[in-house]
């Protein structure tokens, strides 16, 4: 993050860190356990990598199953292609707690003569709470990003319209599953205030979010998430963020189930693939 006076530009760089296999178990009385299953080639993929798409493969089943919702059929995915099919599958159910139930690793040799491929197959526990009935169902936020793959030191915008009066958060979800919030750097312009069918971007004028891939890391996925509440409604989202700037997925969705009001969520996926 740096500050460009002659440019009056504000550059923020998206990123992840390390992976980390099993999240904060928050437990709520509401949610239902349901288990699932990712299943990653590692021929194409840095094992990392692997083993985070899996966890999000797994924790798409999971949640799929948990709201009663046709569950996907289990494939073995070898690169990023599905990544954003697993990021929407968030907007079903809000995650509140997940367990790693356990990590297998195997080795498929298709010819004597070829070198034996990993193969990471997860097996995760999560808690989902179903989405409550919105009391207006009219209440909708649409958002779309400029460009659906971006390449290191291009810049992301969003285009913004909701159909009620509406006050919008954005974070970032980032590739290894944490949730960034942007309404800490007060030059963000959050929370974003939209009237009934009127268009908004983000970020503000003079600010550009500026895509990197974190060193040796050839491609990423994340996504941007909207969550949008009534402006009447003056809700305030307490986020435990830790010295990283960061949640965890079920810190964020927990936080996001004790709201009362009627809330919108919206998830815009993306890649970054290096050049």
């Amino acid at each position: 993050m740096g500050l460009v006076p002659v440019l009056q530009l504000t550059v923020l760089t998206m990123a992840f860190g390390a992976l980390s296999e099993t999240a904060m178990a928050i437990h709520g009385a509401d949610c239902i356990w349901a288990e699932g299953m990712g299943v990653v080639s590692g021929d194409l993929l840095k094992p990392q990598e692997a083993k985070l798409l899996a966890l999000r493969q797994a924790r798409a089943q999971a949640i799929e199953q948990a709201v009663g919702i046709e569950v996907r059929a289990e494939t073995l995915v070898r690169d990023f292609m599905v990544a954003s099919d697993f990021i929407k599958t968030l907007t079903k159910g809000y995650v509140q707690s997940e367990q790693v139930v356990r990590w297998d690793q195997e080795r498929y040799q298709k010819k004597a003569n070829e070198a034996s491929i990993p193969i990471y197959r997860v097996t995760l526990r999560v808690c989902v709470r179903p989405l409550a009935t919105l009391h207006d169902p009219g209440f909708t936020v649409t958002a779309t990003v400029n460009k659906v793959t971006f390449a290191p030191g291009e810049k992301a915008r969003l285009d913004v319209t909701s159909t009620r009066q509406a006050e919008i958060m954005v974070f970032n979800l980032t590739a290894d599953d944490r949730v960034r919030p942007y309404d800490r750097l007060p030059w963000m312009g959050l929370p974003l205030r939209l009237e009934a069918s009127e268009h908004g971007t983000f970020p503000p004028t003079g600010v550009a979010l500026v895509m990197e891939l974190p060193p040796g890391y050839p491609h990423t996925s994340e996504a941007f998430i909207l969550v949008a509440t009534k402006q009447a409604d003056h809700v305030v989202l307490p986020l435990p963020v830790g010295t990283e700037g960061t949640v965890s997925l079920p810190e964020f969705y927990a936080t996001l189930a004790t709201v009362e009001a009627d809330v919108v969520e919206t998830i815009v996926p993306y890649s970054i693939i290096g050049r």
